[in-house]
Parts: structure tokens; C-alpha cells; sequence
């Protein structure tokens, strides 16, 4: 489980490297769900 998960987070690392600033539409959906699923604090995600 752990290594998937490693490999999605570098999946998505990747994702938004290549949006070269233009990362919103990325970042809100995983933010949502790290807040609502994972229970993680929105606040982590703030740029």
C-alpha cells in the first residue's frame, strides 16, 4: 500500500511540474480529498 501510494504522489508530483505554474485544476481535487477522505488539513495545500 505505501508503495503505490509513493508512486501515485510521484505521479502527481510529475503532473504538476509539467503545468508550470498552472496547477489549480491539479491541486484543488487532491486537496479536497486529502481534507475529506484522508482527514488531512486543507491548510497543507495552501501555496
Amino acid at each position: 500500500a505505501i508503495s503505490a501510494h509513493g508512486a501515485t504522489v510521484l505521479k502527481k508530483l510529475g503532473e504538476l511540474l509539467r503545468a508550470k505554474g498552472n496547477h489549480a485544476a491539479i491541486l484543488k481535487p487532491l486537496a479536497n480529498s486529502h481534507a475529506t477522505k484522508h482527514k488531512i488539513p486543507i491548510n497543507n495545500f495552501k501555496l
